[in-house]
């Protein structure tokens, strides 16, 4: 196994120009075995490499973490390997920043990883690089939530090998081949028990949806997975390059041409000559220039800017982080648009910005946006009817980034559609929300849970942070028990009223555009 590890760290260059590797320890299989096979190589191929091991404490499992700590500090001490460890108070940093523990713990990690390998660099000058412990698993349970959640090429790639100065040596080992390995090299390693927990959706896939798939379809349904990834990884760094050259030839201005105003012009004309998929990386670009980032920018948003190739003058689309596209006679200009929001009772920005009337937003937000069904109604949909409601005003939705007419649909659901939850398909433990839920548009003192603490967020700041443009906020279709938020259609669902294992009846409610009803 080592031999094969070593294999692929060469392919991806790894450990070229590689002074000091910082590999992240925290106690549990897949890291020892990190630590372990990199000191043998590092070892056997006689490498000019220094390790450093880096435990991070996130101050969550009370002495389950102390027991992890002291595990990785004595494990060191066996390999003879360096060690720092780090203390960190994840559940405060993830009620300060909104984030759920899991997030906020993934983010604090990586920092820690950082910092040390910004202060190795300049203590002595040797170039650092980080490795973590991602598996083949790891890679099958990403691109597996990435699928059913809905993605392009780029989720499809799933975990990259190398990202910047982070390495992942492991993505070519199952997690039967880390325990075996373990095994033989006589190394223990301790088990974090939040695995085992059916809360998260990736410990869903790994604890039930890989299992049948491997017993009922193809065993080796994890390698076959992990080769899809390396195969995809291969044609969207291929269509990266190709898109490339149609930006620069595309590309007018940008923003580092005008810093004042800082914006992205593309030529119409050259996109329109180019395949409709390399339009679409090229836009990407464009945005990401332009919004000098790119978290929160997806497909919908880069197809909304490829439907204004087909427009006239003066089209527009609302876009993250307060951009917006706007078509002129031969060019798209990307750039920060103050002045594009629009009263968002009286309009609806869609693909068109504001545009296109339609339809008012209710007078009063709290009313009900849906004339709910009395008990007796509700009593059939335990003996197998689906119940479908039309929604009194038009409801934004964000694939198509348009308010539509849409109609709700309650039904029974049960436990084997887990994984068909979607933004406008969810599963509620109905005995849990029954009384007085309704479902209407926002109003003042909206709240959503965020986390299984039950951490309280404003839907306000959730709709901001969501980058749902200011102008269709009131249009999102809420279901609500008094002023909390139970579920803002197409944006996110609370903490609450999920189901469990124990849950007796399971409400099935779809937000659907009337014309796909």
């Amino acid at each position: 196994m080592v031999k094969k590890i070593y294999k692929y760290i060469q392919e991806h260059r790894m450990l070229e120009n590689t002074g000091i590797l910082v590999a992240g320890l925290s106690g549990g299989a897949d890291s020892v075995c990190l630590v372990a096979v990199l000191k043998e190589i590092i070892e056997k191929e006689q490498l000019d490499i220094r390790l450093l091991a880096v435990h991070v404490n996130h101050g969550i499992r009370g002495t389950e973490a102390e027991r992890d700590e002291q595990f990785a500090k004595q494990l060191c001490r066996q390999l003879s390997v360096e060690y720092i460890s780090r203390r960190v108070d994840v559940p405060s940093v993830a009620h300060q920043e909104k984030l759920s523990e899991e997030e906020a713990g993934r983010i604090l990690r990586y920092r820690i990883f950082k910092e040390i390998a910004t202060q190795q660099e300049k203590h002595t000058g040797r170039k650092v690089k980080i490795a973590v412990a991602h598996h083949q698993n790891d890679q099958a349970e990403t691109v597996l939530m990435n699928l059913v959640r809905g993605s392009s090429l780029r989720g499809i790639c799933g975990i990259r090998p190398v990202r910047d100065n982070i390495i992942r040596p492991l993505l070519c080992v199952s997690r039967a081949q880390i325990e075996e390995y373990l095994t033989l090299q006589g190394l223990s390693y301790v088990t974090d028990s939040t695995n085992e927990e059916l809360v998260y959706t990736r410990n869903k896939i790994r604890r039930e949806l890989i299992p049948y798939l491997e017993k009922n379809l193809n065993p080796n349904a994890v390698q076959k997975l992990t080769e899809l990834a390396d195969s995809v990884l291969q044609a969207e760094e291929y269509i990266e390059q190709q898109a490339a050259g149609l930006y620069e030839k595309a590309v007018i201005l940008q923003p580092q041409e005008n810093p004042s105003k800082p914006s992205v012009k593309l030529s119409v004309k050259a996109l329109v000559s180019a395949p409709p998929v390399l339009q679409q990386y090229a836009i990407r670009r464009a945005i990401e220039a332009a919004a000098n980032g790119a978290k929160d920018i997806y497909r919908v948003h880069v197809g909304a800017v490829q439907e204004l190739l087909e427009h006239s003058v003066g089209k527009c689309v609302s876009l993250p982080y307060g951009l917006v596209a706007v078509r002129g006679y031969d060019e798209i200009t990307i750039a920060r648009n103050k002045t594009a929001h629009l009263d968002s009772r009286k309009q609806c920005g869609g693909i068109h910005g504001g545009t296109e009337q339609c339809g008012s937003m209710p007078q009063n937000p709290a009313d009900s946006a849906v004339q709910m069904p009395d008990l007796r109604e509700f009593e059939k949909i335990w003996r197998g009817k689906r119940i479908t409601i039309p929604v009194n005003e038009p409801v934004y939705f964000t694939r198509v980034n348009e308010c539509r007419k849409a109609v709700v649909i309650l039904e029974q659901g049960s436990l084997s559609e887990i994984y068909g939850n979607n933004d406008y398909t969810k599963l509620f433990d109905y005995d849990k929300i029954k009384d007085n839920f309704s479902f209407r548009f926002r109003k003042t003192a909206d709240f959503i849970r965020i986390d299984r603490n039950g951490t309280k967020k404003t839907l306000k700041k959730e709709l901001i942070d969501k980058k749902v443009p200011r102008q269709v906020r009131d249009a999102v279709l809420l279901l609500a028990v008094s002023n909390e938020i139970l579920w803002a259609a197409g944006v996110r669902r609370s903490s609450a009223g999920l189901v469990t294992d124990s849950t007796q009846r399971i409400l099935k409610i779809s937000v659907v555009m009337q014309e796909d009803k």
